[in-house]
């Protein structure tokens, strides 16, 4: 496996309404600080961990989700992102 060393793709998301999923995987931010409650990408489905992020412009938590749940998560303005 190449380990992802470069952000290619960035796209803003809301979880406001509902859940958000993804089962390639994928990175995570927020703009402005809160807790976001998300599936590791090697977990098993409902295997949630709750985490407390700072607001960030920048990807700083190699973490890749495959779900980040609307029920749990305070952070908002989040974006997602990819790399290779």
């Amino acid at each position: 496996m190449v380990p992802i060393s470069n952000i290619t793709f960035e796209k803003s998301i809301s979880v406001s309404g509902a859940d958000y999923v993804d089962k390639q995987g994928f990175f995570f931010r927020a703009e402005t600080g809160g807790s976001i409650k998300y599936d590791p990408l090697d977990n098993d489905d409902g295997d949630y961990i709750t985490k407390t992020v700072t607001a960030s412009v920048l990807f700083n938590d190699p973490v890749r989700a495959k779900k980040i749940y609307s029920s749990g998560t305070t952070a908002t303005g989040i974006v997602i992102g990819k790399g290779v």
